[in-house]
C-alpha cells in the first residue's frame, strides 16, 4: 500500500454508489487515506437524494456501470436540477472507457468522468484537487459576501443610499401626510436639494407642501398640470427635467426638485435616487390614506349607530304609550258597548254580533302592536351588526 503523503481530506464528504463492483479497491484506498467517505444506502435516485440531504457532501462521487447506467444518469439529472447540489463537483467513476459512455456522462452534468485504466492513488489526487478548488470557491464566495456587507454598511452610514434607507425606516412612523413630507424635506435638505410635494391619493383630494412652508401658486399649478399629463398618459416617462428642475410622478405623489445640478452625471444620480424615493412615498401615502378612510368610515358608522339607538328608544317609548292608550280605549269601548246594548234591548243574536266585531277589532290592534315589537327587534339586530362592524374596523 503506498504511503499516505497527501493531506487527509476530512472536511470533504464523498458519497459512494456501492452498487458498482469496480469501486471496491478504490473505496478501500480512500478509507486508508482518512477520507471522510459515506457510502449510499441504496442505488435508486430517491435513496441517493435522501442520503445527500442527510450527509450534505462537498463532492459527489458516483459509480458508472456500462451495462446499467440509466439510473446513474437519472441521479445526475436530478442533482443538476437542484440548486443546493448544482455547483458541487459531480465525478463519475466508469468501468468502461467507451467514448460514447464518457460523453454521455458529461452531457448529464458530470464535472469529470474517470475511466479505466485508473489507479486509486491517482483518483485520490484528482479528488484532492477538486476539494481544494471547492474550498477556494467557498472562500471566494464568503469574501465577496463580506465585501458586499461591508460596502452596504458603509453606504448606510455615510452615503445617500444610507440616508434613503433611513428615510424609509422613519416613514413607517408617520401618521399623516404632513409628517411624511417633513421627513422627505429633511432628507432632501441633507442632500442640499430644495423641493415641494403634491400628495394626491384621490382625484378629488390634493395636499400641497413646500420645504420653505410657503405657498407658491405657480408651483402648485405646475405640479397639478404634470399630474394631469401623467394621468392621461400613464405609459409616458414619470420624470420631466427642465433647467435645474426635476418633476417626478407616481400614483399618489408628484414631486418637484428646484435646484438639481446641471451636470448630467449628478443629475442622473439624483433621478435614480428620486425613483426609489417616490416609490416608497407612493406606498406610504397609499397606506396613510387607507388608514384615514377607515377612520372616517368608523366615525360615520358610530354616528349612524348613535342615531339608530336614539330612534329605537323613541320608537320603544312611543310603542309602549300607544299600547297603553289602545288598551284603555278598547276597555272603555267594551264597557260602553255593554251598557249600550243593555239599553237598546237587542236580541241575544244581535248582541253576539256586535261583541264579535269588537273582538275582531281588538285582535287587529294586538297584531299591529306585535308588528311594532318585531320592528324594534329588527332595528336591534341592525344595531348589533353595526357595532360588530365598528369593532372590526
Amino acid at each position: 500500500m503506498p504511503a499516505n503523503t497527501a493531506t487527509p481530506m476530512s472536511p470533504a464528504i464523498f458519497l459512494m454508489n456501492n452498487a458498482s463492483s469496480h469501486l471496491g479497491e478504490l473505496c478501500d484506498f480512500l478509507h486508508s487515506q482518512s477520507v471522510n467517505l459515506h457510502q449510499a444506502s441504496g442505488i435508486s435516485p430517491e435513496q441517493i437524494l435522501n442520503d445527500l440531504d442527510k450527509i450534505k457532501p462537498s463532492i459527489i462521487l458516483l459509480g458508472l456501470d456500462a451495462s446499467e447506467n440509466q439510473e446513474t444518469f437519472a441521479i445526475c439529472d436530478q442533482l443538476k436540477q437542484q440548486k443546493r447540489y448544482r455547483e458541487l463537483p459531480l465525478i463519475l467513476i466508469s468501468d468502461d472507457d467507451s467514448q460514447e459512455l464518457i460523453l454521455k456522462g458529461y452531457q448529464h452534468g458530470a464535472t469529470e468522468v474517470i475511466y479505466p485504466p485508473y489507479y486509486p492513488q491517482a483518483v485520490f489526487q484528482k479528488l484532492t484537487v477538486h476539494q481544494q478548488q471547492q474550498n477556494t470557491t467557498e472562500k471566494l464566495k464568503e469574501k465577496i459576501q463580506d465585501n458586499k456587507n461591508t460596502a452596504l454598511a458603509a453606504m448606510k452610514d455615510s452615503s445617500e443610499l444610507g440616508k434613503v434607507i433611513q428615510f424609509f425606516e422613519n416613514s413607517v412612523l408617520c401618521q399623516n401626510f404632513g409628517e411624511l413630507t417633513q421627513r422627505i424635506f429633511q432628507l432632501f435638505k441633507e442632500m442640499e436639494l430644495n423641493s415641494a410635494v403634491l400628495v394626491h391619493p384621490k382625484m378629488s383630494i390634493t395636499n400641497y407642501f413646500s420645504d420653505d412652508k410657503k405657498f407658491h401658486p405657480i408651483e402648485l399649478k405646475l405640479l397639478q398640470q404634470f399630474r394631469e399629463v401623467m394621468v392621461s398618459n400613464p405609459s409616458g416617462s414619470r420624470f420631466f427635467t427642465f433647467h435645474q428642475r426635476i418633476l417626478a410622478h407616481s400614483k399618489n405623489v408628484t414631486l418637484l426638485v428646484r435646484n438639481c445640478p446641471n451636470d448630467d452625471l449628478q443629475q442622473g444620480r439624483i433621478r435614480d435616487i428620486l425613483g426609489a424615493i417616490i416609490n416608497g412615498l407612493d406606498q406610504r401615502c397609499g397606506s396613510i390614506q387607507h388608514e384615514q378612510d377607515k377612520l372616517e368610515k368608523n366615525i360615520i358608522i358610530k354616528e349612524v349607530i348613535k342615531i339608530t339607538e336614539t330612534n329605537i328608544r323613541a320608537l320603544h317609548t312611543l310603542s309602549d304609550e300607544h299600547g297603553k292608550k289602545t288598551i284603555a280605549i278598547m276597555d272603555n269601548l267594551s264597557n260602553r258597548l255593554g251598557s249600550g246594548l243593555a239599553i237598546l234591548g237587542l236580541s241575544e243574536q244581535q248582541e253576539d254580533f256586535f261583541i264579535q266585531l269588537l273582538d275582531t277589532a281588538m285582535q287587529e290592534l294586538v297584531g299591529l302592536q306585535s308588528e311594532e315589537i318585531q320592528i324594534e327587534k329588527n332595528f336591534a339586530e341592525v344595531l348589533t351588526m353595526l357595532n360588530t362592524l365598528t369593532e372590526e374596523l
